[in-house]
């Protein structure tokens, strides 16, 4: 009888120490919450509550991200360097998070003037 890989994937789990049980979880999360699911987006709000919200969700929830470089950041027309340049914000500018795409490291933001574009994920940090 054949044994499916995913069932023999939990069951080395399960069999496992719980502290490696707890490492191979929060792996496991990881990787499952960053699966292309159409138009949804991954939100952790804690260790093993996840949940998926759609671009107009995540609007009106007014998520604010702030510029954590310590110089000028590019806002860009489409999500790549290559892009043209529509704006720069100075360090600790807030933007509005519009959407975030699962696998690429761009945001889609809008700024306080209502202008929207691209910044990357490694200039911004959340704020709390």
């Amino acid at each position: 009888m054949k044994t499916s890989s995913f069932v023999l994937f939990m069951t080395l789990i399960v069999s496992m120490p719980v502290q490696a049980q707890d490492s191979w979880g929060r792996k496991l999360g990881e990787v499952l919450g960053e699966l292309p699911l159409a138009d949804y987006y991954r939100s952790a709000t804690s260790f093993n509550d996840v949940h998926w919200v759609n671009d107009a969700q995540l609007r009106e929830a007014n998520v604010l991200y702030k510029i954590s470089a310590s110089s000028n950041v590019n806002v860009r027309a489409a999500a790549t360097t290559d892009s043209a340049v529509i704006s720069s914000l100075p360090a600790n500018s807030l933007v509005q998070i519009l959407s975030k795409r699962p696998f690429e490291p761009w945001f889609k933001v809008q700024l306080a003037g209502g202008t929207e574009g691209f910044i990357h994920e490694s200039l911004l940090v959340r704020v709390e």
